[in-house]
This record gives C-alpha cells, structure tokens and sequence, in this order.
C-alpha cells in the first residue's frame, strides 16, 4: 500500500470534520422545529475495474421517482421527496483489496467529490490504485455519501447513504 500524502490526508480529514460538522448542524437545526421532509437519496457505485494497469472505482448519488420507489418497496416511509435542484452530495469513494487475510482499505485511493446528483463526467468521484504487479487479488469500493442543501448560514443535510460495491477478482497486486 501507498502512503497518504500531505493533501490526501488533508483531504481525508477534511471530509471527516465536514461529515461530523454536517451531523452536528442537522441534530441542531431539527430540534424545536417542524419536521423536515425525507428525500431519497441512494448512492452508487460501479464494479471495480481495470484501466490503463490501475484498478478504478467511480461514485455517485441519485434522487428520482424510480430510486424513491424503489426505496419504498424496499421499507421506507411512503412520504419521501426528491432532493431539491440545489441539493449537493460530498460523494467519497475509496478501494478495498482482500489480501487472504481479510479486507484491507487503501486509504490513499480515496477520493471526495462534492458534485450533482447524476454521475458521469464530472458528477462523481473516481478512486484508483496503481497496481504494483499482475498476481490476482479481489477488490471493491466502499461508496459514502452526504448530500446537503445550502442555506444562507448553514448547510442542511438531507441524507446520506452508504455501500460497498460487489468484489471482482483483477489482475493488481497491492
């Protein structure tokens, strides 16, 4: 495994001060007040793959009828709205690879995005590990997301979501 650069470490602990700041501002900003209404947010993830020798691992979230139904066939609450179009989602992705001895992250995969809901181009994260030889391992991707809507003083986060993509079997040694 790499080591985490400078920036990578910034950033990694960026997102988890954002993430624990974000959680504080919604406990505070729902106490003594109407209830807000739910919307549904799901992330998601593609296989990981191979590209150029590296392993890859995209992420992105959604909020539409279709994903809503879905959640709700799924045990949501009937009542779930779509994000408003001001709605942003700090997107995380990061690479997992099983060395035989379980599960090991590699942190310096790691990618924070704040993006749109949608994915494609420039509306997701992208995590990516250089592999270091061509001995099989099985990789995935842990997907996170917090989606908020901005307020004139705060942010209100509206959702979160999180996943772990389905293993492959790649030619990428750690």
């Amino acid at each position: 495994m790499r080591k985490l650069s400078r920036t990578g470490l910034l950033t990694a602990l960026l997102a988890v001060v954002f993430a624990t700041l974000a959680a504080g501002a919604n406990a505070q900003t729902t106490q003594n007040q109407p209830e807000m209404p739910l919307y549904g947010v799901r992330v998601l993830g593609d296989d990981v793959h191979m590209s150029s020798g590296d392993v890859f691992g995209h992420g992105w979230w959604k909020s539409n009828s279709t994903i809503i139904d879905e959640m709700i066939e799924d045990g949501a609450p009937p009542n779930l709205a779509e994000t408003p179009p001001e709605a942003r989602g700090i997107v995380s992705v990061q690479l997992e690879v099983d060395t035989g001895s379980g599960w090991i992250t590699d942190f310096a995969s790691l990618d924070v995005q704040t993006v749109v809901k949608g994915g494609g181009r420039g509306r997701r994260a992208t995590a990516r590990h250089t592999c270091r030889g061509s001995e099989n391992h099985r990789w995935r991707s842990q997907v996170g997301v917090t989606v908020y809507v901005p307020d004139n003083t705060s942010i209100k986060v509206i959702g979160r979501d999180m996943i772990s993509t389905p293993a492959r079997t790649l030619p990428c040694a750690p």
